[in-house]
């Protein structure tokens, strides 16, 4: 059986929530990552449908990071560890889209508004990873698809006000969950443990376990850096930050 492609981009809460799954199901893989924007090109090329990550397996393309996440614990020399059966996986994929359609989508416009006003700082962070000719495309890329990037993320000015509040109230959520268990569905990590952590990496950029690296906070304008800081502080975004900590490289 041959290995199976990861096409990715270096920094993106649902690439590496693919990435976690893998690696924590201890499936192999190659990983391919691209350039901003250019992604779209090679997802589709690779079967997928112009968003990573997709994963090339010898079945066909798995386009989306909670499937791909499936895929893996499915083909783990240990399956069931991050979906377990019964109502408690049930539960997991719950959690699993709730943090993908709702945290996710939050967290990566609050790290992009500090981000769109500093082009060669994205550069540097999003060249992590790439080819030689990826990187030397990168930043052309970057500069000619700031509008395009600012839609499709849904970055306004009022990111900054209106994304930790949203945030926030899915990390109360969470830190509940927490008082009564260890983890997310239970007493084991799941998939909805990898998910939370990676959706919520945008708005606490963890400086250890993470595969790439996260600028540091005063590097980001005051008023997005002021909200991360209040949020890395949370119950929830300490859980987050620990999993990544001590559990990512496992």
């Amino acid at each position: 059986m041959s290995r199976p492609r990861l096409i990715t981009l270096a920094l993106s809460p649902y690439n590496d929530f693919a990435r976690w799954s893998l690696d924590r199901a201890r499936v192999p893989y190659d990983e391919e990552r691209k350039p901003l924007v250019l992604h779209s090109l090679a997802s589709r090329r690779a079967g997928g449908k112009g968003t990573t990550p997709v994963l090339v397996t010898e079945e066909g393309a798995v386009g989306d990071s909670a499937d791909i996440s499936e895929w893996a614990d499915a083909h783990s020399p240990s399956p069931g560890a991050l979906y377990p059966d019964g109502e408690q996986g049930a539960n997991t994929k719950v959690m699993v889209k709730h943090f993908a359609d709702d945290l996710g989508t939050q967290t990566r416009p609050l790290f992009w508004a500090a981000l769109i006003e500093d082009l060669p700082l994205a550069n540097r962070l999003w060249s992590q990873g790439l080819s030689e000719r990826g990187a030397r495309v990168q930043p052309w890329v970057l500069r000619l698809s700031k509008p395009a990037i600012k839609r499709t993320l849904n970055v306004s000015k009022d990111t900054v006000e209106t994304a930790p509040r949203r945030i926030r109230e899915i990390f109360d959520d969470v830190g509940a969950h927490l008082e009564r268990h260890p983890h997310l569905t239970g007493d084991e990590i799941t998939a909805a443990d990898l998910s939370f952590a990676a959706m919520a990496a945008p708005a606490l950029m963890p400086d250890e376990g993470h595969p790439t690296d996260y600028p540091d906070l005063d590097e980001l304008s005051e008023p997005v850096a002021e909200a991360m800081s209040e949020l890395r502080a949370h119950p929830a975004g300490e859980y987050a930050l620990r999993m990544y900590r001590e559990e990512r490289a496992a």
